[in-house]
């Protein structure tokens, strides 16, 4: 079950983040969510924490600014939130159809894209994408 919660990147990358108390990938995040991580926040106990886009994507909603599960100090499910906050800064350029580091990311340059966390990323954006997929097919 360990494996479940732990970060794609090595250990000691996430915690630039909370060592710098940065949260602003938190912060009007549009991060979206497959079927396991809505799975997972669920088991959680936690309901009534996501929405559809326009795009067809499941997201994160957002509360006084940011995601409904930062209390303004931290991440209140760190060790089970979503595939996408955990390779973050890690993203699809799609104008470029390649992974790299989100210019937005203000500690970006203390980071190392890796083929590993490059790899997940293309995983995660072609689950996500069949997801919405089935999930068209399936309401339609």
């Amino acid at each position: 079950m360990k494996a479940l919660f732990e970060s794609p990147a090595k250990d000691g990358v996430k915690s630039i983040c909370l060592q710098r108390s940065c949260t602003k990938c938190c912060q009007d995040t549009e991060m979206p969510l497959s079927d396991l991580d809505i799975s997972r926040i669920e088991k959680l106990g936690f309901r009534n924490f996501s929405v559809v886009k326009r795009n067809g994507h499941r997201c994160l909603r957002n509360s006084s600014g940011r995601c409904v599960f930062h209390d303004g100090l931290r991440c209140t499910i760190y060790f089970g939130r979503p595939e996408g906050c955990r390779f973050y800064p890690a993203v699809l350029d799609l104008d470029r159809k390649q992974v790299t580091l989100d210019k937005h990311c203000p500690n970006r340059s203390l980071f190392r894209l890796t083929p590993q966390i490059s790899r997940g990323v293309i995983r995660l954006v072609h689950r996500l994408e069949s997801e919405k997929k089935r999930t068209q097919v399936t309401v339609v």
